[in-house]
């Protein structure tokens, strides 16, 4: 960039160069809080100064909603964040991320480096979570004896669902051997084959009171336990790294005993519910194999009607067979003539001598004859007939 330059692209220089310096884009300041305004808009406005200096400070909506206390004018404070020019006044300012109450900046310098160590290993990771049992059978419970937080849970559990059995695996939750009895405390619940999940937890307390629960080696424990893990460490604006390496979160421990304690008026009715739904599958497949058993039957009644409507027409042919063999009009086709009078059968010639007149049934048409005795001297019986014929 050269010659001669307008404010704004100064000022939009200069911030480049602030926001590519390393150590502008994140640092920890220190020092006492002055001027604090809240704005409508839900940003916080105060300067961050010592005595001999003072920097302008910001604190987003969506930050300052998380923050677990109130911002007071005198307080000291560690502010965690990065240094940017507010371009419409050219002025620099610390847009803050995190506060910290003074003494326990180093602490949560070093909460956060290794939540960010942890999280590139991918121990956070959400794919990797387990689903929490519905209805655990036997839940193991890692949490001081002398702490109300037991008391509480055990309480809601047998309260919500006297079937769970509860084992409890005590140890210390707070100093410094907290850390290494926790996960020791984990190993011997793993070790019951009939646990099904396991409850990390313990009361509020402060940053320091909590600290066992940054440990490495405990998130790591966590990490690789046989079953899931529910964290419910101090209350909901708590956040440990045992928090961000369990299965689950809970903000509070009373919080965590619920997630795995059913109401049993709640089973019952989902009970009620797949029985139902039960009963509708049950009654779709019996209609399904019924119908399915009708079309058989169907299908078999079919083939029966038509074997006997088949059957019945052979009988039928054959029987028409045999009275077309037994009709005299089929010994008609064969050459023979049927004599008949005044519409009798005629079956001697005496018969057809006493008519005289007849009607002689060809098996083409009919002729009319006149009956006479033969004049054939060989055979006196046999008559012949003489006389006109008419188609």
């Amino acid at each position: 960039m050269s010659g001669v330059l307008t404010v704004a692209e100064l000022c939009q220089h200069i911030r480049l160069l602030f926001d590519s310096d390393e150590l502008l884009r994140m640092c920890f300041v220190k020092g006492e809080v002055s001027g604090v305004s809240l704005y409508p808009s839900g940003h916080l406005y105060f300067t961050l100064k010592d005595s001999s200096h003072q920097i302008a400070c910001v604190m987003f909506r969506q930050e300052h909603q998380g923050l677990k206390f109130k911002l007071k004018e005198g307080m000291k404070v560690t502010a965690a964040g990065r240094v940017s020019i507010f371009s419409g006044r050219s002025q620099y300012q610390l847009i803050v991320q995190d506060l910290n109450p003074d003494g326990v900046g180093e602490l949560y310098l070093a909460f956060l480096e290794l939540k960010e160590k942890l999280e590139k290993e991918g121990l956070f990771d959400p794919a990797r979570k387990r689903p929490i049992p519905f209805f655990p059978k036997t839940v193991g419970i890692v949490t001081s004896l002398q702490g109300a937080a037991l008391h509480d849970m055990i309480s809601i559990i047998q309260r919500r669902n006297s079937a769970i059995q509860i084992l409890i695996s005590p140890s210390p939750v707070q100093g410094q051997d907290a850390p290494g009895n926790l996960i020791a405390a984990l190993k011997r619940l793993q070790s019951f084959p009939d646990v099904e999940v396991i409850l990390l937890a313990r009361g509020g307390g402060s940053l320091e009171d909590l600290w066992s629960f940054n440990d490495e080696n405990l998130a790591r424990e966590i990490f690789q336990c046989r079953v899931p893990v529910i964290s419910g460490v101090g209350h909901e604006t708590d956040f440990t790294i045992a928090d961000f390496a369990a299965d689950k979160r809970a903000p509070t421990p009373s919080a965590a005993a619920e997630l795995i304690s059913p109401l049993q008026k709640d089973l019952q009715q989902q009970l009620m519910q797949l029985a139902q739904r039960l009963n509708r599958s049950m009654e779709r497949k019996i209609q399904e194999k019924e119908l399915q058993r009708l079309d058989y039957l169907q299908q078999q009644l079919d083939r029966a009607y038509q074997n006997k409507l088949k059957i019945s027409a052979m009988k039928l042919d054959s029987l028409r067979e045999k009275l077309e063999a037994l009709s005299p009009y089929g010994i008609l086709n064969r050459g023979y003539v049927l004599v008949t009078a005044a519409g009798k059968t005629i079956k001697t010639a005496e018969k057809a001598l006493e008519k005289k007149r007849g009607t002689l049934i060809f098996a083409d048409g009919t002729v009319e004859a006149l009956f006479q005795k033969s004049s054939s001297e060989k055979n006196s019986r046999q008559q012949f007939v003489q006389g006109n014929f008419f188609s």
